[in-house]
């Protein structure tokens, strides 16, 4: 038999490998040594199991259903051929001229319910029924979702064709069978991609064939005792005309030779097992199941986001410490360069830039403290220095290619909102434009100096721990620290082991909890550089524990329990019970912010390092006199006396809708929907805004989270044509009616005066576990917001999709990675003569009919009566 119609396509090495696979299918070989023991052939099997046997083959004309076709009928079946193109199926009668069977036509669109059942009904007057049914006819669309949006009669099409057809057309010959008597085989051919997890542009292909499958299956034990079997055949991607004109597209992947293919069915044929498998389905099967996330990312390399023509919108971002540097490179990783960072110092970091005191470390592991896709391998220690998490974003400002959007030394004065945009201008008179106004300025950036008397009159250096001089000698000197928040007790833990005398002036006294800050030996950081997966699970299992640890402030719990023990036995490593006492504070841990320190209570009890519980009076040139007249002479004063953690965005004005100043809106206290947007302020979005989770947490998850919420919302107004987006002032109100509730259970409202507090003695933090955070950032509701469209964008998303014409396709063959043209009035016309029952059906419902559909029903029963039988031998 002559099944070399398609020479013409290119056989690659890999090509060649799926047809010798094939070959080494275990029970394939268990039969072909049988027939070598019994001295038979396969040709011999095959013609000893379908000799003057009634064979159904659909989809006849062209691929594997002619090459099984032709081969049957060289082994003497008698083969009912079945196709929608009478032409084709002669050809196929032509060739098989000489061979043993015998051929018999029938022309039949299996998608249309009258010409189906026209022809079951021939079949059984003519030939009583078959003996075996091959459903080989099938519709094959490559195209994407996406590309079908608009082509929906496509996916019902292949249904009609691939799983109903084949399905109405097999139950009334099978019913046949079974009032016979005489038993039957039904061979169904499906496709591999069945037995994977998914096979992209093939879902319409795909689901009619697993509904296919999963008919069989169902069937198989209804018609067992009547002798009635089922094989399903898995082929894979085969090399036929049908994909020649994509073979481009096809290039990268194995295909079996036609002629290959041909013998799997034939295989069925003879053997009648259940399925038929290729060995490469059974290994990349395996693959995908067990593999099946890294399988599905492998299989979408190929389809890259869909990014709409129109570009985001136009960005300004205030900052460029952690927060900035994580909406900048947010936006950058979302294929946006429209954006540009304004920072008011000429460099990168933020806090970390401001801060570069003695001792400074991060209290929350440097693992963690990092963003989620830029780990890295370099901290020298569990908890990093300053210096280190500075280098850090700097590195990550290089690298990311963010640092030509940022324009340093410009600090803003003033963002206005006016006619649909936000209005910029720096304190150097520079003015931008843009359509959204990030403000990522940071919590502890502006340094809080207690207005004490005489504190400008100190004679000798004095100055914030934010703004430390390093020009100042510290060897020997006398230093004066005032505050002992975090930063008061790392200052004095370091000039402990370098100063004359250090002196803490405490007015409340701090939980602090010794936790160990072990080096990191430089092997294990050189291979962590070489292996990234040790980095990975050093962010995943330090997050893990720092995010159910620092629970503890939120409820009670056996998390706060730990903490309080911590604590205390910390502060009973003080031997002297005085100074136990001065340090022994009067609320609960956690009700401030918890300091970790591992060495501050070897600290105070060394004798050049003084606490000092008595209040400040007043600073004279020599240093400070308490209020019990007692003067104690310094070298240098430092303020480690904080922030004022409740500026955000301030001292820039910030005007919104209809003028409203920022100060007037948060005349109450500052407040923020979900921590990032504030109503009366549109397309304007805070990073560690007001309530953000700021508590003994790492911040830069929680402002990765705030960018990706910043950028959803980009995406919505590019995508949505939504020009002004703001929650409305009702939504916020309920927002905080939850939040002022669930603060209730919380330690920070235990009784104690913090920086968490805001001027009426609310806590300005998130009383809800991280994950809460994530949850309300991802689940948007959208009746909490106020939304503004375009008008052609809203016209275009009230119209929606309309319903498709019935149109045909108008060729067999699949195209390339381009849409099918839709068949033009003409090809219908052309269509409807070429399938007669079709058109006699058409015209029986017709109300009135014309003369040009007269004279189709008379072509229709010449050809009826043209195609009803050819029987050739």
């Amino acid at each position: 038999m002559d099944i070399t119609a398609n020479a013409k396509l290119k056989r690659t090495p890999k090509d060649r490998i799926a047809d010798l696979l094939m070959e080494v299918e275990p029970t394939r070989r268990i039969n072909h040594l049988k027939r070598l023991a019994a001295g038979r052939s396969f040709e011999d099997e095959l013609r000893h199991k379908v000799q003057g046997k009634r064979i159904l083959v659909t989809g006849a004309s062209s691929g594997v259903g002619r090459g099984a076709a032709l081969g049957l009928l060289k082994a003497g079946a008698h083969v009912l051929l079945v196709a929608r193109r009478s032409e084709l199926l002669q050809e196929v009668a032509d060739e098989a001229a000489d061979y043993d069977g015998k051929a018999f036509i029938y022309t039949c669109d299996l998608s249309d319910d009258a010409d189906r059942e026209r022809l079951i009904a021939q079949i059984i007057k003519e030939h009583g029924g078959v003996d075996t049914i091959i459903n080989n006819a099938g519709r094959s669309i490559r195209r994407t979702i996406y590309q079908a949006a608009d082509r929906l009669h496509d996916y019902d099409r292949v249904m009609k064709i691939n799983y109903f057809g084949a399905v109405n057309l097999t139950i009334p010959l099978v019913d046949r069978m079974r009032i016979t008597g005489t038993g039957g085989h039904i061979i169904n051919i499906s496709t591999m991609g069945t037995q994977l997890n998914g096979t992209p542009r093939f879902g319409a292909y795909i689901a009619s064939k697993m509904a296919l499958d999963g008919f069989a299956e169902s069937v198989a034990a209804e018609t067992y005792n009547d002798g009635i079997n089922w094989t399903t055949v898995h082929l894979p991607l085969t090399q036929t005309d049908m994909i020649a004109p994509a073979q481009n597209a096809w290039s990268g992947y194995p295909k079996l030779s036609l002629e290959a293919g041909v013998d799997m069915l034939l295989y069925a044929v003879a053997y009648e097992p259940i399925r038929v498998w290729h060995p490469g389905i059974l290994t990349l099967g395996v693959v995908d199941r067990l593999f099946t996330k890294k399988m599905l990312k492998w299989k979408a390399s190929e389809f890259p986001r869909y990014e709409p023509e129109k570009p985001l919108p136009r960005v300004a971002i205030i900052g460029a410490g952690m927060s900035g540097i994580a909406m900048a490179k947010t936006l950058k990783s979302a294929g946006s360069d429209d954006f540009v960072v304004y920072e008011k110092a000429a460099s990168v970091g933020g806090t970390w830039r401001d801060n570069t005191y003695p001792g400074l470390t991060c209290d929350v592991p440097a693992h963690f403290y990092c963003y989620e896709d830029d780990l890295s391998p370099k901290w020298s220690r569990v908890f990093a220095p300053g210096s280190e998490l500075r280098a850090y974003f700097e590195e990550v400002t290089e690298k990311r290619g963010l640092k030509e959007h940022i324009k340093f030394n410009s600090e803003i004065d003033e963002a206005k909102y006016e006619d649909g945009r936000w209005k910029i201008r720096t304190k150097s008179g520079e003015t931008d434009e843009a359509d959204v106004l990030v403000c990522a300025t940071g919590v502890l950036h502006h340094p809080n100096i207690p207005d004490i008397p005489g504190k400008d009159t100190f004679a000798g250096p004095s100055f914030h721990s934010a703004r430390w001089d390093h020009s100042i000698p510290l060897d020997g000197k006398r230093v004066g620290i005032i505050g002992n928040g975090s930063t008061g007790v790392q200052i004095v833990t370091a000039l402990s082991e370098q100063c004359e005398q250090v002196t803490l002036f405490q007015r409340t006294p701090q939980w602090v909890i010794s936790v160990p800050n072990p080096e990191i030996p430089k092997p294990l950081r050189k291979l962590a550089e070489k292996v990234p997966a040790i980095q990975r699970l050093s962010y995943n299992s330090f997050g893990s524990l720092f995010t159910n640890l620092f629970q503890a402030p939120l409820s009670p719990g056996w998390q706060r329990s730990f903490f309080s023990k911590g604590a205390k036995g910390s502060l009973s490593r003080v031997a002297n019970d005085g100074l136990r006492a001065r340090l022994t504070p009067d609320y609960a841990p956690m009700c401030k912010r918890m300091i970790s320190s591992p060495k501050f209570y070897d600290a105070v009890q060394q004798p050049n390092v003084e606490v000092c519980t008595t209040h400040i009076d007043r600073i004279d040139p020599k240093g400070v006199i308490t209020k019990d007249g007692q003067l104690h002479e310094f070298d240098i004063l430092v303020f480690a006396t904080g922030f004022h953690a409740q500026s955000y965005m301030r001292p820039m004005q910030v005007t919104g809708r209809d003028g409203m100043p920022l100060d007037a809106a948060w005349n109450e206290g500052p407040i923020a929907h979900n921590t990032t947007m504030i109503p009366g302020f549109p397309n304007l979005f805070t990073l560690m805004g007001p309530n953000s989770p700021i508590g003994n947490s790492s911040l830069v998850p929680i402002a990765e989270a705030q960018s990706r919420y910043a950028l959803n919302w980009m995406e919505r107004m590019r995508r949505e044509g939504i020009s002004e987006v703001e929650p409305t002032l009702e939504a916020t109100e309920a927002f905080y009616e939850q939040v002022n509730k669930a603060l209730g259970t919380t330690v920070w409202t235990s009784g104690c005066n913090s920086w968490y507090l805001n001027e009426d003695g609310r806590p300005i933090l998130w009383p809800w576990p991280l994950d809460e955070l994530t949850r309300r950032l991802t689940q948007i509701v959208e009746s909490d917001f106020h939304l503004k469209r375009d008008d052609e964008m809203d016209a275009q998303l009230a119209d929606g999709y309309r319903a498709d014409s019935e149109e045909e396709f108008n060729s067999q063959l699949l195209k390339p990675d381009t849409l099918s043209p839709r068949p033009d009035s003409a090809a219908k016309k052309q269509a409807t003569k070429v399938q007669p029952a079709k058109a006699n059906e058409k015209d029986a419902k017709s109300e009135k009919g014309t003369e040009a559909s007269q004279a189709d029903q008379a072509k229709s029963k010449k050809a009826d009566t043209a195609a009803m039988k050819t029987e050739k031998s």
